[in-house]
């Protein structure tokens, strides 16, 4: 079964954020962290209300620690567990790169919704500003608060996704002429 939405939740942080041994999801991991996926539990409960196919939603979050503490995170704030995956990333570039890899040769494409810090966007827009109709992307912010001097340490380890659509592009180009003419045919 294809998922038809899936919701990718950056959860990279710095190595000086170490995961913290407590019982506190709050104190374990770093707020901004926290943020986003509770950005990504409005994202979904948002899905499962207005899409009559949310039960084919899956929850993905990218990270470079052992993040199955998350995971438990998000189960404690209402995400089900059967929906959500673990996957292993550096930056946003390999995130998107893998997502790409997974929903480019579906049959029904997916909609994608990226959770991140707000100020994130600039590394995801080439992909989010993409005009095919058989992909959908789209950008959640969720708060961070943080100095902006930890901030700017963050952007400089992150560059800007891309991928690769030029036989998608012209394959899509070509669908919509052929769509048009077919149109045109019919009388």
């Amino acid at each position: 079964m294809e998922d038809r939405h899936k919701v990718a939740v950056y959860c990279r942080f710095h190595d000086d954020d170490k995961i913290k041994n407590t019982g506190n999801y709050l104190q374990m991991f770093p707020e901004h962290v926290i943020n986003r996926i509770k950005k990504a539990k409005e994202v979904y409960t948002r899905i499962t209300a207005s899409h009559p196919d949310s039960e084919y939603t899956r929850i993905i979050f990218f990270g470079q620690e052992s993040i199955e503490p998350l995971k438990q995170y998000g189960k404690s704030i209402g995400l089900p567990d059967e929906k959500i995956d673990l996957d292993d990333c550096s930056d946003i570039a390999t995130m998107v790169k893998k997502l790409w890899n997974s929903v480019r040769n579906n049959n029904v494409p997916p909609r994608v919704y990226f959770v991140a810090s707000n100020w994130q966007w600039v590394f995801l827009d080439p992909l989010i500003s993409i005009k095919d109709d058989r992909y959908r992307f789209y950008f959640e912010g969720a708060v961070d608060e943080r100095h902006p001097d930890e901030i700017e340490m963050d952007k400089k380890m992150e560059k800007v996704a891309k991928i690769d659509l030029k036989e998608s592009r012209l394959g899509s180009m070509l669908d919509k002429v052929g769509g048009s003419v077919s149109e045109n045919m019919k009388g």
